[in-house]
């Protein structure tokens, strides 16, 4: 496939997902992740919920939970619309503002150029390495008992 890399794109594309479109044919599928920077929806003071309208604390914060998911959701409706629009198969976005995209390379590409996407990069395995635990030799700081303190108590 021939993907234009003098556009927008080259920005919004890491790089792994620059070269898997320039190698891709048009209907080859891939899985990228979206980042989305959809137009703000700013909620009026009103519409946030009060602590006062609660009981406790935990109902609240359901509340507020509940409160910005409807509040992402309708943001970023809008976004995940146009990347339906190009065929594309879209997961999550109730929560956070990045997406799942699964789609032909042609359709990937066509989504870069929506003003709603700030980046995109292929879908890949990460590894997590775990710390190294430190030895008691290597961690530098001494193990040993601080010595009890007389006090003296006058009267």
């Amino acid at each position: 496939m021939t993907y234009d890399t003098e556009t927008d794109r080259t920005a919004k594309a890491d790089p792994l997902l620059q070269d898997a479109l320039q190698q891709a044919t048009e209907d080859e599928k891939l899985r990228v992740l979206v980042s989305l920077r959809p137009e703000s929806t700013r909620a009026s003071k009103a519409d946030v919920p009060s602590p006062d309208q609660f009981d406790d604390r935990v109902s609240y914060r359901q509340a507020i939970i509940q409160h910005q998911q409807t509040q992402q959701g309708q943001s970023l409706e809008k976004a995940i619309g146009e990347l339906r629009s190009l065929s594309l198969d879209v997961q999550g976005g109730a929560i956070s503002p990045v997406v799942v995209v699964t789609g032909a390379a042609k359709d990937i590409a066509r989504a870069l150029d929506l003003p709603d996407v700030a980046h995109a990069s292929l879908d890949r395995e990460i590894n997590v390495e775990q710390p190294k635990k430190q030895s008691k030799k290597s961690s530098g700081k001494s193990k040993k008992k601080a010595k009890p303190q007389s006090q003296r108590v006058t009267k």
